[in-house]
């Protein structure tokens, strides 16, 4: 009775080993693609990249000619007795290019905006679709468990009937069942709530039909923190976003400066209210501002200061870029000794804990219980292991991000 017994709870404990597996469907490149057409950052980083062109475009062109339509009374009212006058200003100097580059850098700047939000929806994606592979794998070998603590269950009641084991061993399998229950209960919560959110950041309003066809991979990194760091002040969206804008506040500054330069205008005027002095003339003349009573000085300083703020806060953003690259790359080497670890022994260790237990449970030497404990220390490896590998692949993909993007 008791080879037969053990023979059956080594055949579940070998079927349990291996882990689950995760059937055909959305990849990380699908689910990146789908967020790209659905998310609401994206959408209104290019709805302000549009009106950032639109700007731009309309920046070098003249102003609107004005058209002044009238109707007086009297005669000779000292040149103001037009009925029509169409006016049109000329700027002079350098007031249109530095308006054209302020826009420019206006819209320099958010086509970075764009590619910021795409490498921030591309990482907060990957992490989701990482997080949903882990609870995925994590319910699998639950469920597993599960199986293997009703398979234990079953032989103590057997074993127990047949006077061959004491009741502790049947209380203490009836336990580890209802653990595994729970188990499974908890594990299939986390596993609905992580694809709820990675449908969520995708775009989907339900997770019900979503299946994952990406395995959780450990491929370490092979660069060393300056090479993230160099990538990082090169290829940083938002770091190049914050150089345009400081570029256009520089312009802005210079486009208050120059209200205080003359324009020229011209002018087509009509009269009729004169019979005698009526007719059609077209002038040319300048506008000149004459004085100052602060607004203009007050104008230039302020852009002038809103321009020395961008560089105070591309400074930062150099030093927090810095920061982030540095404290991810070490958390993506923590994370690699963590899964060497594993590799390096920890899960043959724990196999092999669960064969000899085997063996000697089926040769009397060991007891239930100590099959028992065997068998959890085991799948708890198994369990550390894809935490493991999942951390590694959040980690690498946390520094991705600070870095820009993935080396090649």
């Amino acid at each position: 009775m008791r080879l037969i017994i053990a023979a059956t709870i080594m055949f579940a404990l070998l079927m349990g080993v291996s882990f689950a597996q995760v059937p055909s469907g959305l990849s990380i490149k699908d689910a990146r693609t789908q967020a790209y057409k659905s998310s609401p950052t994206i959408l209104a980083a290019r709805a302000r990249l549009e009106g950032a062109t639109a700007r731009r475009r309309g920046a070098g062109a003249l102003g609107s000619p004005i058209l002044s339509i009238a109707k007086g009374l009297g005669n000779n009212t000292g040149g103001l007795d037009e009925d029509i006058l169409l006016t049109q200003t000329v700027e002079i100097g350098d007031k249109r290019r530095f308006r054209v580059q302020a826009a420019s850098g206006e819209e320099k700047s958010a086509i970075q905006d764009l590619k910021q939000a795409e490498l921030e929806t591309s990482a907060s994606v990957t992490q989701a679709y990482y997080e949903a592979q882990l609870s995925d794998s994590e319910l699998g070998l639950a469920k597993e468990n599960q199986d293997n603590a009703k398979v234990f269950a079953t032989a103590a009641e057997t074993q127990f009937k047949a006077g061959d084991v004491a009741k502790s061993n049947l209380l203490r399998s009836q336990i580890e069942l209802t653990r595994a229950e729970q188990a499974v209960i908890a594990a299939q919560t986390e596993r609905d709530n992580k694809f709820a959110a990675l449908a969520n950041a995708i775009g989907l309003t339900s997770s019900n039909n979503l299946k994952l066809s990406d395995a959780l991979q450990y491929n370490p990194t092979t660069h060393r923190v300056d090479e993230w760091k160099t990538a990082a002040i090169k290829r940083r969206a938002d770091l190049a976003a914050s150089r345009y804008t400081q570029e256009s506040r520089n312009a802005a500054a210079r486009i208050a400066r120059s209200a205080g330069q003359p324009d020229l205008f011209v002018e087509g005027r009509h009269s009729s209210l004169d019979p005698s002095n009526g007719g059609t003339s077209v002038r040319f003349g300048i506008t000149l501002p004459l004085l100052d009573f602060g607004r203009m000085k007050a104008d230039t300083r302020s852009a002038q200061a809103s321009a020395k703020e961008q560089g105070a806060l591309i400074l930062g953003l150099q030093r927090q870029v810095d920061l982030e690259v540095e404290t991810n790359f070490r958390n993506v080497m923590q994370a690699r000794k963590s899964v060497e670890s594993f590799q390096g022994g920890r899960l043959d260790r724990s196999k092999q804990l669960l064969e000899m237990a085997q063996i000697g449970y089926q040769k009397g030497a060991n007891s239930f219980l100590e099959l028992l404990d065997a068998q959890q220390i085991n799948r708890s490896e198994q369990i550390d292991y894809l935490r493991a590998i999942a951390a590694y692949n959040i980690a690498s993909n946390a520094l991705e991000r600070a870095a820009g993007g993935p080396l090649p």
